[in-house]
């Protein structure tokens, strides 16, 4: 009878709601019991073999989900799966952004070159390109930026130009923040400077951010990066090099009292110190640069 039958099915249900949380269950798979009042509201044991085959699915989810898991903390290429670097880059690289971004790089090469041109004048001309560190690190980048903007990047320009952003907008941070009164500098502008908004030391206050703007931009090119280990040790080493020559130049070209063909802007005062951090900048961008370009280099999986 329906009136008698229908409540020995109601626990049935139960159970294949319940297991159904965790895997649908076999068709062979049948709870149903006989219309017994004493066992009216008893709830069906499985047979060992569905309780087996419940257990092996699961364990399959289990060992399925664990790699990813374990990879999500241990291997920085699958940590892209809680940060999209690879995909922030992307956004980052919008044509009209990056042309923006290209023609403000132009802009800052064009100054940055005017404010070498007293040390040019002191400086043999074979040393030039040594000298105006910030505007050739920026045309390096902007070199990689053109080439992107063509579709025809190249990773080995995208490197060399991002570690000298990265390293020289941080040292160029370090430096106004070390010396402080040699550059009347300070973290937020005078803005009732008499001489208007970049005047008062307002002018290396805005230095400061767009040098550390610079350090950003490498990630515009994070995921555009050479994978081969060898080409971040011939970079750095270059980078390394350039920071040797700055520092134990057997020469002073611009009468500041001490060697070395660094920014003539930059006092002599604790130099050797001076020259320890930039070696450590240097590294440290190199190492940094690494990490991000086998941090962007796996696709984000959902």
């Amino acid at each position: 009878m329906p009136a008698a039958s229908s409540p020995g099915r109601a626990p049935g249900r139960l159970w294949r709601s319940a297991a159904g949380l965790l895997h649908p269950l076999p068709s062979s798979f049948s709870p149903a019991l006989p219309p017994s009042p004493l066992r009216l509201w008893s709830l069906p044991v499985p047979s060992p073999s569905v309780v087996s085959d419940l257990a092996v699915r699961l364990c399959g989810r289990v060992r399925h989900s664990a790699p990813s898991l374990r990879a999500t903390f241990h291997e920085p290429r699958r940590l892209a799966v809680a940060v999209d670097l690879a995909g922030l880059s992307r956004r980052l690289r919008d044509t009209r952004l990056l042309i923006g971004v290209v023609l403000v790089n132009l802009v800052g090469i064009a100054y940055g070159f005017v404010y070498y041109v007293p040390q040019f004048a002191l400086t043999p001309g074979l040393l030039w390109p040594l000298v105006p560190d910030s505007p050739m690190a920026v045309l390096l980048m902007t070199v990689g930026l053109a080439f992107v903007l063509a579709g025809r990047w190249r990773p080995w320009v995208n490197l060399l130009g991002a570690a000298a952003m990265a390293k020289v907008g941080l040292w160029t941070a370090f430096v106004l923040l070390a010396f402080p009164e040699h550059f009347g500098f300070s973290l937020l502008p005078d803005l009732g400077c008499e001489t208007g908004l970049l005047g008062c030391g307002n002018l290396n206050t805005v230095l400061f951010y767009s040098h550390l703007g610079m350090a950003l931009e490498a990630l515009v090119v994070a995921d555009l990066l050479p994978r081969e280990p060898g080409g971040f040790l011939a970079v750095g080493g270059l980078l390394v090099a350039h920071d040797i020559l700055d520092y134990a130049w057997p020469a002073d070209h611009v009468g500041r009292g001490c060697e070395g063909i660094f920014p003539h802007t930059v006092p002599c005062t604790n130099v050797e110190l001076t020259f320890a951090v930039t070696v450590g900048l240097t590294l440290a961008t190199m190492a940094g640069l690494w990490w991000m370009s086998r941090w962007a280099s796996s696709p984000v999986e959902p």
